[in-house]
């Protein structure tokens, strides 16, 4: 028995030898891999420079992490790791976009630009001017959300090649139907874009649901989703739920999320105090705005009930349980 034991602690301390070296090694991969300034390329060649741009406006370049700016004439690109930082103001009818490079001494050291004739070449900064505000606008949060990509990337946050504002995986294109069942006039969870509410239409067609808004629109396929909850609203609450648990996380905005909500409101949450008229039990307006809301109570929740349910009708469904799930108010418990 002791002469085993022996055996295999000698065995996990030669495993445990042989990890920490592999450990090592991949940090040592990893200081080798770091790139200087000069190193990076916004185009490997030629044929990757966009052709669909336009002449002498500054434009920012998503896929190949780069910004576009006019100089002479000509589009020159530049690698979105030697920006630093970019400010936009305002001069009575002027817009001003300000870009300042990394140059030696602030972060970074003269090895990392490149040399000509010996001497280090670098760009310091440059301003551009013009009466369209909406384009530097658009630049500077492109270059906002494109240097956050870049950060997260560097830190190995991102695990696919998702951009800002794309799905997070490759997922097979929407197979619209005629007359898809339809709820409108939703909010959604977590929100699209910046907005702080995002309201839209929700419709099921053959292989995934769609939330349109006025400017935005995302799919989430059948087949990705875990599960799928409709809470009907009952007793205190005031909010009627689709919840949609996905098995591989969406980017929605600027976070990546399992758990995406539509819902409704059938009154406020919020009830201004300041505003409230004193009555009593037996006012007949008060019983009468109960009534009502009793009434767009059913009214939605039906509205509701029947959409799970012709989704649960479309052949091609694929939801687990081939449906929409209810909680059991009973089994609910505070927490």
């Amino acid at each position: 028995m002791q002469n085993a034991q022996i055996e295999f602690r000698q065995k996990k301390m030669e495993e445990l030898r042989v990890r920490f070296e592999a450990a090592e090694m991949k940090d040592e991969e990893i200081v080798i891999q770091d790139k200087r300034l000069s190193e990076y390329e916004a185009y490997a060649s030629p044929q990757g420079y966009p052709t669909n741009l336009a002449p002498n406006r500054v434009s920012i370049d998503m896929e190949a992490e780069s910004i576009l700016v006019p100089i002479m004439g000509a589009l020159v690109p530049f690698h979105i790791r030697l920006v630093k930082s970019i400010s936009r103001n305002d001069d009575g009818a002027f817009s001003f976009l300000r870009i300042n490079f990394f140059t030696p001494g602030q972060g970074k050291s003269a090895e990392d630009f490149p040399k000509v004739s010996g001497r280090t070449v670098y760009m310091k900064e440059m301003t551009f001017r013009s009466t369209a505000r909406e384009n530097f606008d658009a630049i500077a949060k492109g270059f906002k959300e494109l240097q956050k990509y870049v950060k997260d990337n560097d830190k190995g946050e991102l695990t696919g090649p998702e951009r800002p504002g794309q799905l997070s995986f490759e997922q097979p294109a929407l197979v619209r139907q005629q007359q898809a069942p339809c709820l409108r006039d939703l909010f959604m969870r977590p929100t699209i874009g910046s907005s702080r509410k995002s309201q839209g239409n929700l419709e099921a067609h053959s292989n995934g649901f769609r939330f349109s808004t006025r400017t935005e629109k995302i799919d989430i396929m059948y087949d990705n989703i875990a599960a799928a909850v409709y809470e009907p609203c009952e007793g205190n609450s005031f909010t009627i739920i689709l919840h949609l648990h996905c098995k591989t996380p969406l980017t929605l905005g600027k976070k990546k999320s399992r758990d995406i909500q539509f819902f409704t409101e059938v009154q406020e949450g919020v009830e201004d105090l300041s505003k409230q008229k004193a009555g009593s039990a037996y006012d007949p307006d008060e019983i009468l705005e109960e009534q009502r809301t009793a009434e767009l109570k059913e009214r939605l929740n039906r509205i509701f009930l029947e959409f799970c349910k012709k989704v649960q009708t479309i052949p091609t469904c694929t939801l687990p349980g081939r449906g929409f799930d209810m909680p059991v108010r009973g089994l609910e418990f505070p927490g």
